[in-house]
């Protein structure tokens, strides 16, 4: 089994976040969860504000899929589920996109509201004390975890290591830095992901002397 002590994993109550909200980082890919399986003779709904940005009914022969700018060569359908994903996203692409999907089965509209951040950059100097935010607030109940420069920063054995200077709140996964080092300079990472929401920021760290 694999161990997973070594994570930044932390349990915590999401406040201020409405059910199926996404935060995002420009750039990333984005998939939108069906909670349910189609059929190939279920009609699939994608909407963005309003409006139809995909529409797939296999029985029927169509796929058609939104020739608008904002979303040309985006879009992609996981057909079994009817999962949307959005690549590369951008801030135009933040909104309130609605899944329908209709057939034998009655199946409940999901609703999604989607912000889009961009890569926050910061500046210290070696020495200081800083914390990065989730801005997220409560108890332990969601999952928390933070990189750096793309690998998982471990919380096990940080004695005499670039990470014994860091601290996770378990009430909010905020990461805070005491004395920090040249060598924490680059790209941190945090992810929340839960069957509801899932938050992604980016934040760039340049540390001087």
């Amino acid at each position: 089994m694999r161990n997973y002590s070594c994570l930044l994993w932390f349990l915590l109550f999401v406040e201020g976040i409405s059910s199926d909200a996404l935060e995002v980082t420009v750039g990333d890919n984005v998939t939108l969860k069906s909670s349910s399986g189609v059929t190939s003779e279920d009609q699939i709904l994608w909407k963005f504000e309003g409006s139809i940005i995909v529409k797939v009914e296999e029985a029927k022969g169509i796929n058609d899929f939104s020739e608008d700018e904002k979303f040309k060569d985006r879009l992609k359908l996981d057909k079994q589920n009817g999962s949307l994903t959005i690549t590369n996203i951008e801030f135009k692409h933040a909104g309130n996109y609605q899944l329908d999907i209709s057939g034998k089965a009655s199946i409940k509209p999901q609703t999604f509201s989607v912000t889009v951040r961009d890569v926050k950059s910061e500046s210290k100097k070696e020495g200081d004390y800083f914390s990065l935010s989730t801005d997220v607030k409560g108890q332990k109940g969601n999952l928390i975890l933070w990189k750096f420069n793309g690998q998982v920063i471990p919380t096990d054995h940080l004695n005499g290591t670039k990470w014994s200077n860091i601290k996770v709140s378990e009430d909010t996964g905020n990461l805070s830095f005491e004395n920090i080092q040249i060598n924490q300079t680059g790209i941190y990472e945090v992810e929340i992901n839960t069957s509801n929401l899932f938050l992604h920021r980016k934040f760039n760290i340049t540390v001087g002397e």
